[in-house]
């Protein structure tokens, strides 16, 4: 991941992630619902603003795995993670996102961790851009 050049450098991982998912809805409308996040990183507080251990379990139980990335896009029978980050650099992967990439990646698949929306742009007009002729 390199430090984003293109990119307005007070955007949060978040912003990058809205902005991102809204430009890909809006330009590829037949392919809504195949882009989609993973909440992974919610964070479940109870009315004390504490975090919520009892929520927190439950989600684990029923299939929540820290590291997982932060979106997938699924097309032409094959899955994409996508990982943001901040666009200033300032936050890296942390260590179950890494081993999950690793996983991930072992099973052939492709990860991508990116801090750039131009990058992102990009990342998916290739892959919706290639043509498969038999």
């Amino acid at each position: 991941m390199k430090k984003a050049l293109n990119t307005d450098l007070s955007w949060s991982e978040d912003r990058l992630q809205q902005e991102f998912f809204m430009w890909f809805h809006n330009s590829y409308p037949h392919y809504r619902g195949l882009l989609f996040s993973v909440p992974n990183g919610l964070m479940i507080l109870n009315e004390k603003g504490e975090k919520n251990w009892t929520m927190i379990k439950r989600f684990k139980r029923t299939g929540m795995w820290s590291g997982v990335s932060d979106m997938i896009f699924l097309y032409n029978m094959k899955a994409y993670f996508l990982e943001l980050k901040r666009p200033d650099g300032s936050n890296g992967q942390s260590k179950d996102q890494v081993e999950w990439q690793e996983m991930v990646e072992s099973q052939g698949f492709q990860y991508i961790c990116v801090n750039d929306f131009l990058e992102l742009k990009d990342f998916i007009r290739n892959i919706v851009n290639i043509k498969i002729y038999m």
